[in-house]
């Protein structure tokens, strides 16, 4: 599976009937998506197919995804890895402390040995002893901080880098699902486990499927199953055009949408 020529963030503008506030909705709901954060980005999504008729037909397949990982039951020790997964997302500042702690330990170590090689303050060597006593106590104490920090951190650090399978449901690592070696679920063993917003769409699907790359059997399963349970959806996506809705993110139809957005305002706004 080569590298896709959409971004990560799309959007869909259409006939003016959709507002910055929109699209600022649906970025942050295939960020979350794209991270393997189903839960969240499944709401998100949820609410946007209820809001637009075209978003309904267009996010079938993610809501499908979102809803098969979150349906899954979790194993023991991927239960453990959610529990981690959860306090990284709220305690995760700890690690940048930690890091914090740690470079100012090397900025004190570092004015301790320039203030002992320092020669011009012999003169007065009380004031010196002061000086780098204080330098070696601050060296220290952020050294110990630093270290307590890492080991409280140590257990809940194991599970980052993992994701959820969009397949499986179970965790595991993640790897860009543009790279083409060695790309597979530790669990299911299905190749390119890490959910996409562009190829797990219907856009996604045909161009892999144009493309002969098929590359899982349950990837193939997945899009004959939405084709079949979602004919009629998917038959309006197809005749209506709808792949608008992946036009590329950028300042120009962030623009443009701002502009159609306060000329035909729609009647549902999202609730944040």
């Amino acid at each position: 599976m080569g590298e896709h020529d959409m971004p990560e963030n799309a959007a869909e503008i259409r006939n003016g009937q959709v507002t910055i506030k929109d699209i600022l909705y649906l970025k942050k709901a295939i960020s979350l998506y794209n991270k393997g954060e189903y839960e969240e980005a499944l709401i998100r999504f949820e609410a946007l197919s209820e809001d637009n008729p075209d978003a309904n037909i267009v996010l079938i397949p993610h809501i499908y995804k979102c809803t098969r990982v979150t349906n899954t039951t979790l194993s023991v020790n991927d239960r453990y890895h959610y529990m981690n997964q959860a306090i990284l997302k709220y305690f995760g500042w700890i690690n940048s402390l930690k890091e914090f702690t740690k470079l100012l330990a090397i900025f004190f170590f570092i004015l301790l040995i320039g203030s002992v090689l320092d020669k011009q303050q012999e003169d007065s060597p009380s004031s010196h002893y002061s000086i780098s006593l204080a330098l070696l106590i601050g060296a220290i104490t952020s050294s110990i901080f630093s270290y307590i920090l890492h080991r409280f951190m140590k257990r809940f650090n194991v599970s980052k880098g993992l994701v959820r399978c969009k397949y499986c449901g179970q965790y595991t690592y993640y790897i860009n699902p543009n790279e083409q070696t060695e790309n597979y679920c530790c669990n299911c063993r299905a190749k390119y486990p890490v959910p996409d917003f562009f190829w797990d769409s219907w856009k996604g699907f045909e161009r892999i499927e144009d493309n002969h790359s098929i590359v899982s059997k349950i990837a193939l399963q997945d899009y004959v199953i939405l084709k079949e349970k979602y004919s009629k959806e998917y038959y309006l996506y197809k005749t209506n055009n709808l792949e608008t809705y992946y036009l590329p993110y950028s300042y120009f139809h962030l623009i443009k949408t701002i502009v159609k957005g306060f000329v035909n305002r729609p009647k549902n706004r999202l609730k944040e």
